[in-house]
């Protein structure tokens, strides 16, 4: 099984990353985003427990992203394929 991880630009570009794995960790989560976000990111998700782990440790004052975390209305972030 495959789950897709994405980020979208403000601009519109969009990242795609398909990640195989049946539950995603953070760190595959932090391995697919690297270099990815900016500092000051919202990450928007279905508030899946591995998401908000990547995003705890990554709000930080000496983090390189401080990135934020929000609910999204539907499932967004995390697809499952396959």
């Amino acid at each position: 099984m495959y789950q897709v991880v994405t980020a979208v630009e403000r601009k519109g570009e969009k990242y795609l990353k398909a990640v195989a794995s049946k539950r995603l960790s953070k760190e595959e989560i932090s391995k697919a985003l690297d270099g990815k976000l900016a500092y000051g990111a919202t990450l928007i998700t279905d508030k899946h427990p591995s998401y908000k782990a990547f995003a705890k440790d990554n709000d930080k004052k000496d983090s390189k992203t401080g990135i934020s975390i929000h609910k999204a209305q539907s499932a967004i972030g995390q697809r499952s394929c396959g």
